[in-house]
């Protein structure tokens, strides 16, 4: 806050006209200050795949797409193999069920015995489990729909219509549309001050976007050939308004301080490598040398040299000498 326009004193002692402002208690931060990209988090993914075989006969989504959960994303019809595999454990089970019936008659007429029973109930059990996998994998019906399973965005899709897919193979990838991450470009130098766990607050390059809180997840020490950069990754939870692909601005708290005494940047001075400043007292510029801790480029900590309330000099404190008078106003 800025003093209020006064003058000290009726005397026509020359004086010097200057700005003041008061030593005031804040939290002071140190950051470092990187860009980079938003993009979807690799390790949660979700990977979507058949688990029998199936011919691609229609794709709806294409990637960057955001889906809901339980939309159809792809759909497909049965090939020759499948519908042979399903038809093939249909016949064996229905067999195995012929087969046990004719055991217990036969047994009843005591021309089957109790042993051969109980590998043809056994035999039964076997096929019809054989079946229940095969219908699970390839569905009741000749045509499957593959769903999506969450909300988010359809990071790739590596299917087209008229495709044969064999069982287990990657159809589609998901990404949530609460979990992305930052890539983060650091310089090399920079990196014995930059460890996982530490805040930073991310900003969208264009506006409209609030800032976002993240850590530091992970650190990768090595430097890319093409940036000449090393990379460090922020996970991003909840922010649905980052879209994969958006540049960002990172702020990395390097150090953090609280409720410390501050003063605006241009009240210290530097002589023979000491930082100094002028205090107000009653008209009257008093120099006091003092002990500076961090800057953020707006404000300076000061240790030790002056207490809180005391009156610095922002403005015209460069022409001043111990004992100079000042004013804050013209004279009348």
């Amino acid at each position: 806050m800025l003093g209020l326009a006064s003058s000290y004193g009726a005397s026509a002692e020359p004086s010097v006209l200057v700005t003041l402002a008061p030593a005031e208690h804040a939290d002071m931060r140190k950051t470092l200050t990187a860009y980079g990209t938003v993009e979807f988090s690799p390790d949660q993914l979700q990977v979507l795949s058949i688990q029998g075989e199936g011919l691609v006969t229609q794709v709806r989504v294409a990637p960057g797409q955001r889906v809901r959960k339980g939309e159809v994303l792809v759909e497909l019809t049965a090939t020759a193999n499948s519908a042979s595999e399903l038809e093939h454990a249909g016949i064996a089970a229905e067999f195995a069920a012929k087969d046990l019936d004719r055991l217990k008659d036969l047994r009843s007429r005591q021309l089957a015995t109790n042993a051969e029973v109980r590998t043809a109930e056994e035999n039964l059990v076997k096929a019809e489990s054989a079946l229940a996998n095969v219908r699970r994998r390839l569905g009741e019906t000749s045509r499957r729909s593959l769903c999506a399973g969450i909300d988010g965005y359809v990071e790739a899709v590596h299917v087209h219509v008229g495709d044969i897919v064999s069982p287990g193979a990657l159809l589609l990838l998901l990404a949530p549309a609460d979990k992305l991450r930052v890539r983060l470009g650091i310089e090399p130098e920079d990196l014995p001050i930059v460890h996982e766990g530490q805040k930073v607050e991310i900003h969208a390059l264009h506006p409209g976007i609030l800032p976002k809180e993240g850590q530091v997840h992970h650190i990768y020490y090595q430097v890319d050939p093409k940036t000449r950069l090393a990379e460090a990754v922020v996970l991003l939870s909840g922010s649905p308004d980052l879209l994969p692909g958006t540049m960002v601005k990172a702020e990395l708290v390097v150090t953090e301080h609280q409720h410390v005494l501050t003063v605006p940047r241009q009240a210290v001075l530097i002589r023979d490598g000491k930082p100094y400043l002028f205090v107000d007292d009653h008209g009257y510029a008093r120099q006091r040398w003092v002990e500076t801790g961090l800057d953020d480029g707006q404000r300076v900590e000061i240790q030790a040299g002056i207490e809180a309330g005391e009156r610095v000099i922002v403005i015209g404190n460069h022409e001043l000498g111990d004992g100079v008078a000042v004013r804050t106003g013209e004279a009348p």
